[in-house]
């Protein structure tokens, strides 16, 4: 028990010093969010499968609430319906053209070209920091005068709560950008939103992994917005990623919702999660009929 407790207190130690130094080489100071409504409530919409059931079923429950979609949501027929008030994308591939296959490359085109072509009324759009190196992609995004920018911190932060927990408050770093759901629920704390809904995070790929002829490891990528799914090999870096890495990578995942969690706590946030489906055990379980139902009781 003393030897736990002693290589804790050293790895704790050794991890904050790293954050520390790193975010002092690489984030920007004196980021604040601010909300561009006065609710309390906000929903995050993942792109999971099953938030086809919520477009069909709640979508006009929806419309009438402060929205955060992600990434590929503006390719729906929903984005101009649900008008959202914020749009987050955190993969580098937006604007990082090196290395994609074209096919990759078409996509994400697509989706940078229907956020700009389809928004007609004011979104905040939260970009990371080193997506400033892409004048281009930033130059054509802020053509459409609807959409403003905000930046945040990608920056890695771990070690002792109290310090990691300052760190998140002043948006000098996030737990980690595993998923596009976690720097979107450390938006949604941080823009000082009390109640957190999340909506598609089905987190199901596991589900959805295969071993090809070649022994790599593939993914069935679904998405709710794309009529069939597409079969990816599994890369970083450019080379082939193993099962074991995969499900390690998984588990860091799962492991930062319960750090998340906790934030929320500190911060007097309750984070619910609404999804039709979902592998995330850190966050209270509530069905969207409930949810309307206590909002309708709000109401009246």
């Amino acid at each position: 028990m003393a030897m736990n407790a002693i290589a804790s207190l050293v790895y704790n130690c050794a991890a904050s010093l790293v954050s520390i130094i790193q975010v002092c080489l690489s984030s920007s100071f004196f980021i604040r969010f601010k909300k561009t409504d006065g609710r309390k409530e906000i929903f995050i919409l993942g792109n999971g499968p099953s938030l086809q059931t919520n477009l069909a079923r709640d979508i006009d429950f929806l419309k009438n609430q402060t929205v955060l979609c992600v990434n590929g949501f503006a390719l729906s027929e929903a984005y101009p319906l649900l008008k959202p008030a914020y749009y987050l994308m955190a993969d580098e591939a937006f604007w990082n053209y090196d290395e994609l296959t074209e096919k990759t490359k078409k996509i994400v085109s697509e989706v940078t070209s229907s956020l700009v072509e389809k928004t007609t009324w004011d979104v905040m759009l939260f970009l990371p920091v080193k997506a400033k190196k892409y004048p281009h992609f930033i130059t054509g995004i802020l053509s459409n005068q609807h959409i403003r920018i905000q930046y945040f911190n990608t920056t890695p932060v771990k070690g002792f709560t109290q310090l990691c927990h300052f760190l998140l408050r002043h948006n000098l770093g996030i737990p980690s950008a595993q998923n596009v759901i976690i720097p979107g629920l450390m938006i949604a704390i941080n823009l000082g939103y009390e109640k957190v809904y999340l909506l598609g995070a089905d987190h199901s790929w596991h589900e959805n992994y295969f071993i090809d002829d070649e022994n790599r490891v593939c993914l069935k990528d679904v998405h709710f917005y794309e009529p069939a799914p597409r079969f990816t090999p599994l890369l970083y870096k450019g080379r082939p990623v193993k099962l074991y890495e995969q499900f390690e990578s998984l588990a860091r995942v799962f492991r930062i919702y319960h750090f998340i969690q906790t934030y929320a706590r500190s911060q007097n946030v309750v984070i619910y999660n609404a999804s039709e489906k979902s592998y995330i055990d850190a966050f209270e379980r509530i069905s969207m009929e409930k949810v309307k139902e206590n909002f309708s009781v709000h109401l009246t």
